[in-house]
């Protein structure tokens, strides 16, 4: 199956996208499905989701027709090459804060000439039966860079500050904006109308897009979502599957308890 990455899709054809965080597996991310989304965000760092999970998860999303992204756990080899051979059409990789860190990064997410990522018959290639599989090496290596997004989160001080740079990196496709972390490491937790703080996402939005780099964020509601828009963000990742199921239900009791 080739790769439909909607959030590439629609940046390259100048339109915003919206996507979710799950962490409740394969059953919610089937119904996210029918909810227009265009990627879904399974999250492997503030969850127990495992490596099978994510992988089920993934083949239900990209056949769904919406992308799957993955939140690695960790900034390491394994995290990133297990995210990418479960066919994530992208990964976000927390808590970033150095260079090094990021060219690691691009090692192990790029096939070469950009990086060193090491090439198994998995879940990403069809089993070496995908189309972007079936021509020559070259071809798949330079699809797969194309096509997967590698996104490191900017939610430390460390990070803003060398921002620009690593925006600008080749194999670095896009910046995730986490603005609670982010905040909390500015010494501002949760102040995200100071002005250091609206000076920061300022900041992040012009590295990204000097550099031709797609920009993400997360906004807890639509009224955040709708400002984040205007701000220029590329894209807005809202809510967390189990939060809104948990809203649903307390709203729906709260309902029957007025007129028990």
């Amino acid at each position: 199956m080739l790769i439909h990455n909607r959030i590439l899709e629609n940046y390259k054809a100048g339109k915003k996208s919206v996507g979710t965080f799950s962490i409740m597996g394969d059953m919610a991310v089937d119904a996210l499905s029918y909810v227009d989304l265009d990627y879904v965000i399974m999250d492997m760092e503030h969850s127990a989701l495992e490596d099978y999970q994510v992988e089920v998860a993934c083949a239900i999303a990209a056949g769904r027709g919406y992308s799957p992204i993955v939140r690695v756990k960790d900034t390491n080899r394994t995290s990133v090459l297990r995210a990418l051979d479960s066919g994530a059409h992208g990964m976000i990789v927390p808590n970033l804060k150095t260079m090094e860190q990021a060219e690691k990064l691009v090692e192990w997410a790029k096939f070469t000439p950009v990086g060193e990522r090491g090439l198994s018959e998995t879940r990403d290639c069809g089993w070496a039966l995908g189309e972007q599989f079936t021509g020559t090496a070259e071809y798949y290596f330079d699809y797969c860079n194309q096509n997967t997004l590698l996104m490191p989160q900017c939610e430390t001080v460390e990070c803003l500050e060398i921002v620009d740079k690593i925006a600008a990196m080749d194999g670095i496709d896009g910046i995730f904006v986490g603005p609670y972390d982010l905040s909390l490491s500015m010494g501002i937790p949760v102040q995200f109308d100071n002005p250091r703080f609206v000076e920061a996402l300022e900041t992040i939005l012009t590295s990204c897009h000097a550099a031709g780099k797609i920009c993400l964020i997360y906004a807890d509601d639509p009224v955040t979502a709708k400002k984040r828009f205007e701000q220029g963000f590329d894209s807005v990742t809202t809510a967390l599957d189990i939060v809104m199921l948990q809203n649903s239900y307390v709203e729906a009791v709260r309902k029957i308890r007025e007129i028990m």
